[in-house]
């Protein structure tokens, strides 16, 4: 009986009132604190979202300079081999040109010889013009 009669007492009253404004400012901190969790909540997914797309981009990047150098690889390799290629091809039309500059000379002396040897009178002359050398 003598809570309640104190509670009801009018020195109480102040009592009550601050009661009141302690429980609003705490309703008020806490609001506050819930708006800080979930911004804090929110920026932490938005920082997860930017590390997966820096993530990405940085994958694509990196398989862009890989494939770049390795078509420049490749483009290189192929140079490389028709350079070595047209090397080799020059060689072979090289050879085939003095292969057949000889096979024509020795056709030509061939023929000479036979000519000459159809006609003694000529092959005297050109052994006269030619020193005593006759051509072999």
């Amino acid at each position: 009986m003598y809570i309640e009669a104190l509670l009801e007492s009018p020195l109480h009253k102040p009592r009550r009132g601050a009661t009141r404004l302690q429980a609003w400012w705490r309703c008020i901190l806490a609001k506050r604190v819930a708006r800080c969790l979930r911004i804090n909540c929110t920026m932490w997914r938005i920082l997860q979202t930017m590390v997966n797309a820096s993530l990405k981009i940085q994958s694509w990047y990196r398989g862009l300079k890989i494939r770049r150098k390795w078509h420049e690889t490749m483009r290189h390799a192929l140079r490389k081999q028709r350079k070595s290629d047209e090397i080799r091809l020059q060689n072979q039309i090289r050879f085939a040109r003095i292969l057949q500059k000889a096979i024509r000379v020795y056709l030509a002396k061939r023929r000479l010889v036979r000519h000459l040897e159809a006609f003694p009178t000529l092959a005297r002359e050109i052994t006269d013009e030619s020193h005593g050398k006759l051509i072999s």
